[in-house]
């Protein structure tokens, strides 16, 4: 089994960009077109578009079919050229920080939008853990509305942290609505959780 090469966060283009935005962003930089995937919904796979960024680091550009919001990320080698890739995207590309994804989360209360913000920093979230972002989707899941529990579980399958193993063994303690019981019980059967019990 080959090892996963180092890959970037996902970094999630704010509202106004989309999969044209980062095609000129790539153009600009003469990073090449490699290939696309198109959209198939039988089988659940997003729009997928890549670039060559140099021959060890690629730029990926992916439509989420569940929130549908479009991100970018850098796979590479190695980590040095991520970072450097990096630093081209977060000054080249429209993209949410990872304090603005936080602050807005912070910002909002209606359960709608909040919902939104939730899932948009699960998937935003660094490759590795982040306080910033374990607490926010920790207390999300303590929330009186069923739809903030819900983005909550849902942000936390972008980057199913090890952290996160014990919030989600607490939801299914105390969580009243069987279906969100249910899908915590599953993220923790995939990340070989079990239920806790």
């Amino acid at each position: 089994m080959s090892e996963e090469k180092p890959r970037s966060r996902r970094f999630v283009l704010l509202d106004d960009a989309d999969g044209d935005t980062v095609e000129d962003f790539a153009q600009q930089q003469d990073w090449p077109y490699l290939s696309e995937t198109a959209e198939d919904l039988d089988e659940m796979l997003p729009r997928h578009v890549s670039w060559a960024i140099e021959p060890s680091a690629t730029l990926h550009y992916m439509e989420d079919l569940i929130s549908d919001l479009n991100y970018v990320m850098v796979i590479a080698d190695d980590p040095g050229t991520v970072r450097g890739a990096v630093a081209v995207i977060e000054d080249g590309l429209p993209v949410w920080t990872l304090d603005g994804l936080a602050a807005d989360v912070d910002a909002l209360t209606n359960p709608a939008d909040l919902a939104l913000a939730l899932v948009r920093l699960g998937m935003g979230a660094p490759v590795g853990y982040d306080d910033r972002v374990f607490r926010r989707i920790r207390n999300a899941m303590n929330s009186e509305a069923r739809r903030v529990r819900e983005a909550a579980l849902w942000a936390v399958t972008y980057e199913a942290w090890p952290d996160y193993v014990g919030a989600l063994q607490d939801v299914l303690s105390r969580e009243p609505d069987h279906d969100l019981a249910r899908t915590a019980h599953a993220l923790l059967a995939e990340m070989g959780a079990g239920d806790g019990t």
